[in-house]
């Protein structure tokens, strides 16, 4: 597996004495069966506490739930498509924590269908989510980074990208919006100690992937 990086470096020697993860996910990727699924499913059912994290047996923790607890953090289910709930939501954790040092956009979803057979509402969807997401919340953390001239920025495209991965060709679209947008607003907010770049990595095993043909996985691998 291997993946590609896009953007500004970040100057070594950094230490992050707080990070952020904005592992945010759109509930219109409920049906996507990814990483964003497995999240939802543990943060969507909190105990009868009112923990927003806790579970009632430890075994049924997700890997993400466990690190969020590790972490003494604070999960919260945000739909990134919705730019008033973004920045809502963006604007709550500045007020909170008084700072915001790096995020993270993995939210994402993808089809796989021919081009002359994709309807425009998987377009609509696609771009809704995997560029205008990432950009609502792209926007919002770098105001709060930028007051303290300071943040690390993360955006995830996918190694279909280069391979051109047929089949994918709205998915590819959409993430390549992502690397041109991520080059651009890294120009843009280096000024402020902002670095913005992207990773491309293979396909993870998800139940998302495991609907994809061995034939196509064996390309990418």
């Amino acid at each position: 597996r291997w993946e590609r990086t896009i953007g500004t470096p970040a100057p070594r020697g950094i230490s992050m004495r707080l990070m952020v993860l904005a592992v945010a996910y759109s509930m219109q990727a409920k049906a996507n069966g990814g990483l964003k699924t497995s999240l939802r499913r543990r943060l969507e059912n909190p105990s009868e506490d009112g923990g927003p994290i806790r579970q009632k047996a430890e075994k049924t923790i997700s890997p993400g739930t466990r690190l969020v607890r590790e972490w003494n953090g604070v999960a919260h289910a945000v739909d990134v498509t919705e730019e008033a709930e973004v920045t809502k939501w963006v604007r709550s954790i500045g007020r909170d924590l008084g700072r915001i040092d790096a995020t993270i956009n993995n939210a994402g979803a993808a089809s796989m269908n021919h081009v002359l057979l994709t309807p425009a509402k998987t377009v609509d969807r696609l771009m809704k989510l995997n560029f205008k997401g990432s950009f609502l919340v792209c926007r919002e953390t770098a105001k709060i980074m930028a007051k303290r001239k300071y943040g690390r920025i993360v955006n995830f495209s996918s190694v279909a990208v280069p391979l051109s991965l047929e089949g994918e060709s709205v998915y590819v679209a959409s993430k390549s919006a992502i690397e041109a947008f991520s080059r651009s607003m890294a120009r843009e907010v280096i000024g402020h100690n902002i670095t913005v770049n992207v990773v491309a990595p293979a396909p993870i095993d998800t139940d998302l992937t495991r609907s994809i043909p061995k034939a196509v996985m064996d390309r990418l691998f």
